[in-house]
């Protein structure tokens, strides 16, 4: 019998938000949220977006359940908006010249669908990034696999 420290840290189902409010530059606002999911991911990250157009940024907040004992770490950051339109938005972290991966978010607003695109930095210091690999990883935003 699993006690409650070996079972995973239970996430809410995925949801999708869209004004559709266009009208203007100042316009608009995108909330979506769920678990990552694909390949090299098992369920253990949850991420909260919202993205404002009138601020020109996607505020992000993640939670990883990372080791034993049920520890969950948050984890919260801003993306500057590079595009919006009618059918996606497109929002990428600017990390420092030797950050060891930027992220790129893609928002496809009539499909209500989210991908997480991890893209390792070409001039990260190689010493500092060991914990991540040296290839981009493409997630989407879904329900956390049971």
């Amino acid at each position: 019998m699993k006690t409650a420290e070996d079972r995973p840290v239970r996430y809410a189902p995925k949801t999708f938000y869209d004004d559709k409010d266009d009208r203007a530059s100042d316009t608009g606002f995108i909330s979506a949220e769920g678990t990552l999911v694909g390949p090299d991911m098992d369920g253990r990250t949850f991420l909260h977006i919202e993205c404002r157009r009138g601020q020109g940024s996607c505020r992000i907040a993640d939670l990883s359940n990372l080791g034993a004992a049920r520890s969950v770490f948050l984890h919260t950051d801003e993306y500057p908006i590079k595009s919006w339109n009618a059918e996606t938005v497109v929002a990428e972290s600017d990390p420092p010249s030797y950050g060891c991966n930027r992220v790129r978010l893609t928002i496809q607003r009539q499909a209500q669908s989210v991908e997480y695109l991890r893209i390792p930095m070409p001039q990260a210091d190689k010493s500092r990034c060991q914990a991540f690999d040296r290839k981009p990883y493409q997630w989407t935003l879904g329900n956390q696999p049971t």
